[in-house]
This record gives structure tokens, sequence and C-alpha cells, in this order.
């Protein structure tokens, strides 16, 4: 689900774009686990990266006046992590 809805729905959307001679942008979102291998939940991962991917290619295949692809990554942040005051 992660990569096949993302890949239908933004064909869908490019070829409503093209049809009407139009734009827009695409925000899809990643994960750390696109770049980092947790090998409790591999399938994820490579989900996810197979976002990261999708996302590279269709802002290299973009018209940069008319349409954008931009992916959003999360990270874990740990509790413990020590922030200047």
């Amino acid at each position: 689900v992660n990569l096949t809805s993302l890949f239908h729905v933004t064909q869908a959307t490019v070829r409503y774009w093209l049809a009407a001679g139009r734009g827009g942008s695409i925000v899809n979102l990643s994960s750390i686990s696109a770049y980092v291998a947790f090998t409790d939940s591999s399938h994820y991962c490579v989900t996810k990266a197979g976002v990261a991917a999708l996302t590279r290619c269709l802002a290299g295949a973009r018209d940069p006046k008319e349409r954008a692809a931009q992916a959003l990554t999360t990270v874990e942040i740990p509790e413990t992590l020590d922030y200047p005051r």
C-alpha cells in the first residue's frame, strides 16, 4: 500500500494535469527507513525507499514551471538527546 497507492494516485493526478493543461505540486511522505535499514521491518524500508526513488524520478522528469515533486522524510529524535540551553 505504501508504494502502490502512491504510484496510482500520482499517475492519475499527472494524467489529469496533462489533459487539463495545468500543473501542480506533489508532496510525498517518506521515512528515515528509506535510507537506514531496520531488519525487523524490511518490507517497510523497501516501500519507503521506493517512495523516495519515485519522488526523485518525478522531480527530474517535471517541467519546473508547471509541476513539482517533493518528499518529506520523517526522523525519530531520541528523547535522551540533550539540547543546548
